[in-house]
């Protein structure tokens, strides 16, 4: 996707010189279409909070969603799960 981006916008591949790749092998896996918005934000908040492992699934995202709303709502996150 960044490289695209950046030949729409530049006219040129995006270099990726010097980038490493971060996999970990435990990452929650999506099973559907609609969300991946979802789980890049509980991945990244998950990392954010400097935790190592990941305590969500697919189950566990129409619950994560409610509580997206509720903490966009109120500007504020809540406990992590």
């Amino acid at each position: 996707y960044l490289d695209e981006e950046h030949k729409n916008k530049k006219k040129k591949p995006f270099d990726f010189t010097g980038w490493t790749d971060h996999i970990y092998e435990e990452t929650p896996q999506q099973e559907n279409g609609y969300d991946c918005g979802v789980f890049t934000c509980q991945i990244l908040e998950t990392l954010g909070r400097g935790e190592e492992s990941f305590n969500f699934s697919q189950k566990d995202m129409p619950y994560l969603r409610q509580r997206m709303i509720w903490e966009i709502g109120r500007a504020k996150l809540g406990d992590p799960c």
